[in-house]
């Protein structure tokens, strides 16, 4: 995404649509691999996030799903690397 910007018009376009889907694709893959009920959650809102901005729920531009979801995939990978830190510690 951050090698093909706004200023490459569909490559950007493609690259950012299959990256979004494939993130959450894989957050969902991931959590039911791992029977992560807290993942699927994370899932659920991610799919929310994207439904709302589709249906202009939630206003603004594509960057603002883009970034929530972003966010809340990072918080979910940190917060499995804490608890397996903290199980490996005990």
């Amino acid at each position: 995404i951050g090698t093909y910007d706004e200023i490459y018009g569909r490559t950007h376009l493609v690259v950012s649509i299959l990256f979004f889907v494939l993130f959450g694709l894989s957050l969902l893959s991931y959590s039911l691999e791992k029977k992560s009920k807290t993942g699927v959650l994370f899932f659920l809102s991610y799919m929310v996030i994207w439904i709302a901005y589709y249906t202009r729920v939630l206003k603004g531009g594509v960057s603002i799903p883009e970034f929530i979801t972003s966010f809340m995939v990072a918080a979910f990978l940190i917060i499995k690397e804490f608890q397996t830190v903290i199980r490996k510690a005990t």
